[in-house]
């Protein structure tokens, strides 16, 4: 069961750093989400096929997880691509290049 979108929400403003428990409570709720995405976009799939909504949603965070958390700092904690190259220190250009990188992969999962 999905909680209301404000709670939520709550749940990622506890993303700041201390926010394990946050991480742990939504987590499931953004796996469901990802997994019915799944679901829909394998139906259009040819027959046959071998690959599961459960493989989809795991070879996606794995490659997501290969971002050197950009992904997670970006969406998770709401931190801005400046704090994200102070954070890991990496330049600002570094961290655009790896969040483009990221943001069209998704798209690329989602889209099929």
């Amino acid at each position: 069961m999905t909680p209301p979108p404000g709670d939520i929400t709550a749940l990622l403003l506890q993303l700041d750093g201390s926010g394990q428990n946050a991480v742990d409570r939504i987590f499931p709720y953004v796996y469901d989400h990802l997994k019915a995405i799944a679901r829909r976009r394998l139906r259009a799939e040819r027959e046959g096929h071998t690959l599961s909504a459960t493989a989809l949603v795991h070879e996606a965070y794995f490659k997501l997880v290969d971002q050197e958390r950009v992904v997670e700092l970006r969406f998770f904690a709401g931190m801005k691509l400046e704090e994200i190259a102070e954070v890991l220190q990496v330049s600002l250009a570094s961290v655009n290049r790896d969040w483009r990188t990221a943001r069209a992969f998704l798209t690329t999962q989602l889209a099929g």
